[in-house]
């Protein structure tokens, strides 16, 4: 039993690793997404992602408000699509976009 333990020990802590490998470069590309929208528009950005199994299934970009006000859906979509295809090698099954309204306050 024993030398069932130290082994199967073993294979959970390099699984745990790249668990955060991954985490560690999916707030990477989080930053490069908010970098290239940044840069491009001035515009100030949430961006949030979900995997399961591995697989990347959704980002969701974020926009305020009072940036993107005048803007059309199509441009926020175009916008979100372009940034996330920079930042991230697999294509999510769904890309999310998002307006946030501040409440004043």
């Amino acid at each position: 039993m024993r030398y069932l333990v130290i082994p199967l020990l073993a294979l959970l802590l390099l699984t745990g690793c790249d668990a955060l490998q991954d985490m560690g470069s999916m707030f990477e590309k989080q930053g490069i997404v908010q970098k290239v929208i940044r840069d491009r528009y001035g515009w100030e950005t949430g961006v949030g992602w979900n995997m399961q199994n591995g697989r990347l299934t959704r980002v969701t970009v974020s926009f305020s408000a009072a940036d993107v006000a005048h803007e059309k859906v199509l441009t926020l979509e175009q916008v979100a699509r372009e940034a996330v295809g920079q930042a991230f090698r697999s294509t999510p099954e769904v890309i999310c976009v998002q307006v946030e309204i501040r409440p004043a306050g």
